[in-house]
């Protein structure tokens, strides 16, 4: 099977892109620059942007499968850059499936497209959307993700993934920007916030990735259905930190602020 991973040069996407070669199948991986570290791994690559339709469908032309986890992320933005990415991005990926005849379509989603500010502890798929979001990036994943389960039908399988936190090894920008603070001392606690957090490890979300992908058979019950990602094992958000640094090589950290302060 011929397979296509969207964001190929992104942290999920690179992981997924060897993994699925790693399983014998024909990887293409749609990146906006070059990557010559994949293409030395024999994964063929397209280059484009997400909102060029001709580009895109080149790159869906004769697969079986695509993996759409390219997406702008992050809280600080321009509004109509999540959405020209995350909302346009996924539609143009969705008309490129269907115009190609790909029948099965995996995207990676977000536990934010339900957060509606509350503890979301022991949240299942059944949680809606909220009236009001978090972020620019969490409203335009929702719409995203609503439009790709509104996309299943006989002709196209569609499932979306939500994982939490990816850690591992790679370009991981999350750990790398948690470290690089910590080293330069700027690093705080903020008093009285030590909640539980899932995180999930990055090989563990891409193979999630492949098996909701090989789930997608016609009358399969994954399809058009949203599930959370999890390793089953959320623990203090100060745990967490603390565990990256000490594999880092750096002390736990101590110094802390409150509430006020930080959101200054």
């Amino acid at each position: 099977m011929i397979v296509l991973v969207t964001g190929a040069g992104g942290f999920l996407g690179g992981a997924l892109a060897r993994l699925l070669k790693h399983k014998g199948l024909q990887v293409r991986g749609y990146v906006r620059r070059p990557c010559p570290e994949l293409e030395k791994e024999g994964i063929e690559l397209f280059q484009g942007d997400i909102n060029d339709e001709h580009a895109l469908r080149a790159a869906c032309a004769g697969c079986g499968a695509v993996f759409h986890t390219a997406a702008k992320v992050g809280v600080w933005g321009k509004r109509q850059d999540y959405f020209r990415a995350n909302v346009d991005g996924t539609r143009n990926v969705i008309n490129a499936c269907l115009g190609e005849n790909v029948p099965r379509l995996v995207f990676t989603s977000s536990p934010s497209v339900v957060f509606d500010g509350r503890d979301i502890a022991g949240w299942n798929e059944s949680a809606a959307y909220p009236q009001v979001f978090d972020s620019d990036y969490s409203e335009s994943k929702a719409q995203a993700e609503k439009l790709v389960l509104a996309a299943n039908s006989p002709r196209l399988a569609t499932v979306a993934l939500r994982p939490h936190l990816m850690w591992g090894p790679g370009s991981d920008k999350l750990m790398a920007t948690l470290i690089a603070t910590a080293k330069a001392g700027h690093l705080r606690r903020v008093d009285g916030y030590n909640k539980l957090v899932d995180t999930t490890y990055v090989q563990d979300d891409a193979e999630a990735h492949y098996l909701a992908a090989m789930k997608l058979d016609p009358g399969a019950p994954a399809r058009g259905k949203a599930y959370f990602i999890s390793q089953g094992d959320p623990r203090p958000l100060w745990d967490i930190a603390n565990m990256v640094l000490d594999c880092a090589g750096m002390p736990p950290v101590t110094k802390s602020m409150s509430l006020g302060t930080a959101s200054v």
